[in-house]
């Protein structure tokens, strides 16, 4: 791989028409035998050929099944794993009664606190 060496506006075109062939960054530069951060310097603004969609998993995947069985979950320790599900639900909502944190699917708000508050 060359290493701390200019390289020619031929090459950087010919790294440029291979990410637009739809081969991966990577491949591109074991290709043409360049270190990868030099390939991507010459292709930030071009798409990756592996876009990831949003998912959710783990931590945040288990409270909300819990949110959606139960109705509601307490915060107790799973304040980031609540916080990214609220970015990707917007209509779960966050309730404080005595000191304790709630959250709740939106149109659930009556029932989360019947249940959690004995009403």
């Amino acid at each position: 791989m060359t290493s701390g060496k200019p390289i020619s506006k031929e090459l950087i075109q010919k790294i440029r028409e291979e990410v637009h062939k739809d081969k991966s960054k990577y491949q591109v530069s074991k290709k043409i035998n360049l270190d990868r951060t030099t390939v991507y310097k010459y292709t930030k603004d071009l798409p990756n050929k592996y876009k990831r969609k949003p998912y959710i998993s783990g931590k945040p995947l288990e409270l909300l099944k819990q949110m959606i069985e139960k109705v509601y979950v307490y915060k107790e320790g799973n304040r980031n794993a609540l916080r990214s599900l609220q970015k990707h639900f917007p209509s779960i909502r966050r309730s404080q009664y005595k000191n304790k944190s709630i959250y709740y699917l939106q149109d659930k708000n009556l029932e989360a606190l019947q249940e959690n508050y004995n009403f």
